[in-house]
């Protein structure tokens, strides 16, 4: 699913967060330069069920925003590449 450039941004990203706690069949999400920065942590709410492949290049993660990416990774065994 290609939504870069969309300006998702605080709601958007909670909203993205919410059905990949439910998603069983997407597999590539592209969220490039939209306005998610500190929000990054609703999309890494619970492990990822089928979600392989996720770009957030050009988001301006925050420091606690890749602290919470960094322990998700710790226990999602699903995530193959993170752009």
């Amino acid at each position: 699913l290609h939504l870069a450039d969309n300006e998702v941004g605080a709601e958007g990203a909670q909203e993205i967060g919410a059905a990949l706690q439910t998603n069983r069949t997407l597999t590539y999400l592209d969220l490039e330069n939209n306005q998610i920065n500190s929000q990054v942590r609703h999309l890494f709410q619970s492990p990822f069920h089928a979600l392989r492949s996720l770009s957030l290049e050009f988001n301006q993660v925050s420091d606690s925003g890749a602290e919470v990416i960094a322990k998700f990774l710790e226990t999602d065994a699903t995530l193959t590449s993170l752009n």
